[in-house]
């Protein structure tokens, strides 16, 4: 379950990991908490007070998915700006998957 809170609360980011964070995995992406193995009736009337929407259909590798980091991820390096809007290509020698011939 990805909880999207109203905004980011520190107190209710607390609250959730104080009520679960000891027997659920629990992840945490600005206003986002990702619960593993819990229903939204688990959830306290404090914690449900702070909610803004809850997405029950997540998927397994929550943490890599759009609805728990729906911002693209964008790296400044040196030289260049790679993810966002910004077009990169990256290519190079891969010698591991070339089989041997000898």
């Amino acid at each position: 379950m990805i909880i999207v809170l109203t905004k980011e609360d520190p107190a209710v980011i607390s609250e959730l990991k104080q009520h679960f964070g000891d027997t659920h995995d629990l992840f945490v992406h600005n206003n986002r908490v990702a619960l593993q193995g819990v229903t939204p009736e688990d959830l306290s009337a404090s914690e449900k007070a702070a909610v803004k929407e809850i997405i029950t259909d997540e998927p397994k590798a929550v943490q890599g998915s759009r609805e728990f980091h729906p911002e693209d991820t964008v790296i400044q390096t040196k030289h260049s700006v790679i993810g966002g809007d910004n077009f990169s290509l990256m290519a190079g020698h891969a010698p591991l998957n070339h089989r041997n011939t000898s």
